[in-house]
């Protein structure tokens, strides 16, 4: 049989964990974070947002908002990350019990990724390799010639390289490279 006072410790242990807790979401604020393309000013989804120096962060919704709680009060730095456009960071101050709201511009950026190359015996930067690569420049082709699609755009294009078109209508063109020698 339990004791009578056992009720009574086990409500002060739920008290002594919910209390806390529950003081620290008062006095915690949150930060709203708003993502949006700057030329268009449409939503930007999937974008990082993570405050710098911390573990805390999520990624945007469809309407290119997120909402980040519960946060400390004090000074941070808000990163936002997303592909194809340029990291933008803002600094924010959280007040308790109050939600902070930043607005973020990305603008897009394109930028060159550096040649590599994949072989058989692994993956090599391009002035690493000996072999003779092709390097096809699409804007240069595109003023000289119309191209409809992928095949148009090797076709006669790269050293050693034919396109075929496929015999039935859907199928795909079968790309060799170096001859009609099979590598098995």
């Amino acid at each position: 049989m339990r004791h009578p006072w056992h009720r009574f410790a086990v409500l002060a242990g739920l008290l002594a964990v919910a209390v806390p807790a529950a003081l620290q979401a008062q006095t915690a604020g949150s930060i709203a974070v708003t993502v949006t393309d700057s030329s268009s000013g449409q939503p930007v989804e999937a974008a990082r947002v993570f405050l710098a120096g911390t573990t805390f962060g999520g990624q945007t919704g469809n309407d290119g908002k997120l909402l980040l709680r519960p946060v400390q009060p004090g000074i941070y730095t808000v990163r936002v990350l997303r592909v194809g456009y340029g990291e933008t960071s803002r600094r924010v101050t959280v007040v308790a019990g109050q939600a902070a709201e930043v607005r973020v511009q990305l603008s897009t950026v394109s930028i060159n990724l550096q040649a590599v190359v994949t072989t058989a015996t692994g993956e090599q930067r391009r002035k690493e390799i000996g072999n003779a690569t092709a390097n096809i420049d699409v804007s240069k082709v595109l003023e000289t010639a119309p191209v409809a699609n992928l095949n148009d755009l090797l076709n006669s294009r790269a050293p050693g390289v034919t396109v075929t078109s496929g015999t039935q209508t859907g199928t795909g063109a079968r790309i060799r490279v170096r001859g009609m020698n099979s590598v098995s």
